[in-house]
């Protein structure tokens, strides 16, 4: 990167009103220059210069901050995550620790009994039975141990599987007769009903349960917040509408934003799964893009497949350790093809989840189906994009289709992809590097609640594709790593491109919204390995300090 110590901008700085100071750091802008110091008026970068230069605007004016040599970036970006999900988890039992069905039975019992629940649905998030010595899923019959008189439901660490017990079955009126396109309520071997329910199915069940209202919602988007600003997230691209109506999130997020309440800004991915959900979307009249810099209506968010871990991501071929199974469609292709025409030809943006080959190769099709009939200008993403191959690499490049990447799922999926994919699908997963070579633009993600929404951790897993205990020690498929640079842009500038806003974040620059990041430790010259450890100091939102910055002030 080149260093700047003067900008021929930086002329007639005394007229400018200077209202926060950044001095005596390392000021990477993303577009390749780094300098000393920078100047904020109001919510957006004004000046960046060196010290001496930024010190002597705004004297009478201007708070100051000496960064003590610290790297500041542009505010954090994570292209996909479920944001109000992951604030409501505050309020569920935590199973993601669970080694095992009688783990998630005991904490269960405890959550109950601490917390007094009388009534109401039992909710616990994040168990894998991956993790378990005898990797089973839980049924419906463990469940009814935890309780037999409240509802009770947990969801899988993907959010693609849910079990419930006997109580909710009864309530929600589910029978063996019950049945969702491209969902599967599971059947025992008599054909009695389990209590697992995959995909679709879980639309079904949420329709039936207690609709959360305006304060639930807003009290987790609170909450999620705090979190994210704590991590140097500035902006999240979020899918809500699984855990409520559109009407809640578009009512919860504007009363905070109307209120000053919404610290960070958000990019809302519309769940409209079926052409119905679409069209009653398009009737309220709502522009592509509408809304402003805090809170924005995004793409339209569509569910092709399911998760590798459960073998519900859909293949060409068979798991490898499951023959016969190719896992789950939840489309038939005429029918994808015309759901994204239609969003298409409106001037939505799609942002399509696909996580095996199967899923990626419908979902591009139904992208190029769309370009074929209405050639208009897109920048339509596969989220995930997780199993790849040369000929859908090549086809989504030809049509310049993005890819949200989620690069700490290596973390969490390095020794179970192996398994389920074989060595010959495996080289062309979670192939990032080699996804930029064909010329796809990468995007960084959490997928959060899934993963931590702290995006150092993905940094970390994109650079050393290893787990946050050093495995593998050599990094998992390591030919496909990213460098440091490519990893920061993932959550920075290219996040920014996903979703039409690289005019105003993604980079510090003069005139761009002034969101940033003040780090501990400088990414490119800490070691690899120390990347996972680096500690956000300071998170800086519209130009106001929304978290840390005690140790610098």
């Amino acid at each position: 990167m080149k260093s700047e110590t003067k900008d021929s901008t930086n002329k007639g700085v005394f007229a400018i009103n200077i209202t926060l100071k950044l001095v005596n750091g390392k000021i990477y802008t993303m577009d390749g220059k780094i300098y000393e110091a920078l100047g904020v008026s109001e919510n957006r970068i004004a000046l960046l210069g060196t010290t001496e230069e930024i010190e002597a605007a705004g004297k009478e004016t201007a708070a100051s901050i000496d960064l003590q040599g610290k790297s500041v970036f542009p505010g954090f970006i994570d292209s996909h995550m479920h944001f109000v999900e992951y604030g409501l988890c505050a309020q569920m039992i935590n199973l993601e620790e669970a080694g095992s069905i009688e783990d998630i039975i005991v904490k269960s019992k405890e959550y109950i009994e601490k917390n007094n629940r009388k009534k109401g649905w039992i909710l616990g998030f994040g168990w894998n039975e991956n993790r378990f010595k005898n990797p089973v899923m839980p049924t419906k019959h463990d469940l009814d141990m935890i309780s037999d008189e409240l509802p009770v439901m947990i969801t899988r660490v993907c959010e693609h599987i849910v079990v419930v017990n006997s109580k909710a079955l009864k309530l929600t009126e589910a029978t063996i007769n019950t049945a969702v396109k491209g969902g599967i309520f599971d059947k025992d071997e008599s054909g009695e009903l389990t209590g697992v329910l995959r995909e679709n199915a879980l639309d079904w069940l949420i329709d039936r349960m207690p609709a959360r209202s305006v304060e639930e919602i807003q009290a987790a988007i609170i909450t999620a917040a705090g979190d994210m600003l704590r991590s140097g997230i500035t902006s999240v691209h979020t899918s809500d509408l699984h855990s409520c109506s559109f009407e809640v999130m578009y009512e919860a997020y504007s009363r905070l934003k109307e209120a000053g309440r919404l610290p960070l800004r958000i990019n809302e991915q519309l769940y409209l799964p079926s052409l119905l959900q679409l069209d009653a979307y398009l009737s309220k009249g709502y522009p592509p893009g509408h809304g402003d810099d805090f809170f924005r209506l995004g793409p339209v968010k569509l569910l092709t497949d399911g998760c590798l871990g459960a073998r519900t991501a859909a293949m060409r071929k068979d798991y490898s350790d499951e023959f016969g199974n190719l896992g789950m469609y939840t489309y038939e292709q005429d029918e994808l093809n015309a759901l994204v025409l239609k969003a298409h030809k409106e001037g939505l943006q799609l942002f399509i989840h696909a996580i095996g080959d199967g899923a990626a190769d419908a979902s591009i099709s139904a992208i190029e189906n769309a370009l074929d009939v209405c050639p208009i200008r897109h920048r339509h993403i596969i989220n995930h994009f997780q199993v790849g191959a040369p000929d859908l690499f090549l086809r989504a490049a030809k049509r310049g289709i993005l890819a949200a990447i989620q690069p700490a799922f290596v973390s969490s999926d390095w020794n179970m992809a192996v398994k389920k994919l074989g060595a010959r699908r495996l080289q062309y997963s979670y192939a990032w590097k080699s996804m930029l070579a064909y010329g796809i633009r990468l995007l960084g993600s959490s997928d959060c609640p899934v993963e931590s929404g702290n995006p150092l951790y993905g940094i970390f897993a994109a650079v050393t594709r290893k787990d946050r205990t050093g495995n593998p020690p050599k990094g998992f498929l390591p030919a496909e790593k990213l460098t440091v640079q490519q990893a920061l842009e993932l959550y920075t500038s290219a996040g920014a491109y996903g979703s039409f806003e690289e005019d105003r974040k993604g980079f510090l620059k003069e005139g761009y919204l002034a969101d940033m990041v003040v780090l501990s430790e400088d990414p490119f010259d800490a070691d690899e390995d120390r990347l996972k450890d680096i500690q956000v100091l300071m998170t800086i939102v519209d130009g106001k300090i929304q978290y840390g910055g005690d140790d610098l002030l």
